[in-house]
C-alpha cells in the first residue's frame, strides 16, 4: 500500500486563487478532505480559482474512484462555477478521465503540463 499522500493549500492574494501541491496518490478520502478545506478558503477569501500541483501525485488505479471523484467535490461544498487547472507532470490516461468526467458534470476543470498556460487560463 502506498504511503499515505501529503497536499499543502494556501491562498495566494496576489492572484487571488488557492494553490494547491500534491505528493502521493490522490484517492477518494484525499479529494474529500482537500475539497472541504478549498470550499473553506474560496469562501474565507472570495475566490473561485483553484491551482492543483500535481506533478508529484499519481491517481488511484481503482476507475470508479476516479469516476467518483468529481461528485466528493460537489458534495464537499465546492462552489458551482469554480475554476480549476489540475498541473500534472504528464497526461496520463487516468487524469484525462478525471477532466472527462469532471468536465461532464459541469466542472470549469482542465489539466495542464506547462505552468504558465494553467495560470493564463485561469486569468
Amino acid at each position: 500500500m502506498p504511503p499515505e499522500a501529503k497536499y499543502e493549500l494556501e491562498h495566494d492574494p496576489a492572484q487571488n486563487l488557492i494553490r494547491a501541491r500534491v505528493v502521493g496518490e490522490i484517492d477518494p478520502a484525499l479529494v474529500e478532505r482537500m475539497a472541504r478545506e478549498v470550499a473553506e478558503l474560496a469562501r474565507r477569501h472570495g475566490c473561485a480559482r483553484l491551482l492543483s500541483d500535481l506533478r508529484g501525485a499519481t491517481l488511484t488505479p481503482a476507475t470508479l474512484d476516479i469516476y467518483a471523484m468529481p461528485r466528493i467535490a460537489d458534495e464537499s461544498g465546492v462552489p458551482p462555477g469554480f475554476r480549476r487547472a489540475l498541473l500534472v507532470a504528464a497526461t496520463s490516461r487516468d487524469f484525462v478521465f478525471l477532466e472527462t468526467v469532471a468536465v461532464n458534470r459541469g466542472h470549469s476543470l482542465r489539466l495542464f503540463t506547462d505552468p504558465a498556460a494553467a495560470l493564463a487560463w485561469l486569468a
